[in-house]
């Protein structure tokens, strides 16, 4: 993390130097670019429009499990494919034409699950056959987590390339909605199934024990984080197409006493028009 650090407090001062430069014209006719400290016209400009994407999120740490009768495992480091889906509003400093820097805020839906499991282990069960002799099977265990949040999220934008990419940084701010988690250990073992004396709900004809289900335990309903963004603009008229790609971090744990965060590489686009109101300088 100490190098991610220095790359995420490089790539702020960055931005936060070219955004605070002054607005210039040498030359006659040479553009004005607009910024925080110097806008090049007081109209006052919107673009609104949605967004939607795919995320891969990660939950890293430890989680708890529960089970009667069954050994209960450590799970550590899930993953799973989420998606996000939301509004999106952002502000220009200035001109749409020859702004520099803009202010987006977004609110999002959030899928964010993932998949814990052990590695294979021996377990005694009884063969499916005529016979139904007992015999040694190699088992694994999953906690699958379903966990899903309303995400606002404020970020500041500068854009090069005279607009065609852009990069942007800003805090998140993360209210978890829903959970859920289902810890299961299956047989991998072909023909084979469990003896289930202590009566868990069985799936797949008996070589799988549900062996809890429940939203997760002690969930922190509030957690600020962090997101960066990569981004392309692509403009048709008074509509931009806005593909991008970023990262985000969430600081709080998910649940108390557990360390048990969360994560996630997103990819995805935003739609929007623009709106202006005022008159240029």
């Amino acid at each position: 993390m100490n190098t991610m650090s220095r790359i995420l407090r490089y790539t702020l001062v960055c931005i936060l130097m070219a955004a605070l430069r002054p607005a210039t014209a040498d030359e006659p006719g040479q553009r004005i670019y607009s910024t925080p400290i110097s806008p090049a016209s007081d109209i006052f400009n919107l673009r609104v429009g949605f967004v939607s994407g795919y995320l891969y999120a990660f939950h890293t740490g430890t989680i708890p499990s529960h089970a009667d009768g069954i050994e209960c495992p450590t799970f550590t480091n899930g993953s799973d494919n989420g998606f996000y889906v939301g509004g999106a509003t952002e502000l220009f400093l200035g001109s749409p034409v020859n702004t520099e820097t803009t202010i987006s805020l977004r609110s999002m839906y959030e899928s964010l699950p993932a998949v814990f499991s052990t590695t294979p282990d021996k377990l005694a069960s009884r063969s499916t056959g005529i016979d139904q002799d007992i015999i040694e099977s190699s088992a694994v265990q999953t906690n699958t987590i379903r966990l899903s949040s309303i995400s606002f999220e404020a970020l500041f934008n500068l854009y090069t390339f005279d607009g065609a990419v852009g990069l942007s940084l800003g805090p998140t701010f993360n209210v978890y909605t829903g959970s859920e988690a289902v810890q299961r250990i299956t047989l991998l073992t072909e023909n084979a199934r469990f003896e289930n004396p202590l009566n868990y709900e069985t799936e797949d004809y008996g070589s799988t024990l549900v062996l809890d289900r429940g939203t997760i335990e002690d969930l922190q309903v509030f957690s600020p984080g962090f997101k960066f963004n990569i981004s392309a603009n692509v403009n048709i008229g008074r509509v931009t197409f806005h593909p991008h790609a970023g990262f985000q971090y969430r600081f709080n744990s998910v649940a108390r006493d557990h360390d048990w965060h969360v994560s996630a590489l997103n990819i995805g686009l935003a739609i929007s028009q623009v709106h202006s109101f005022g008159r240029e300088l």
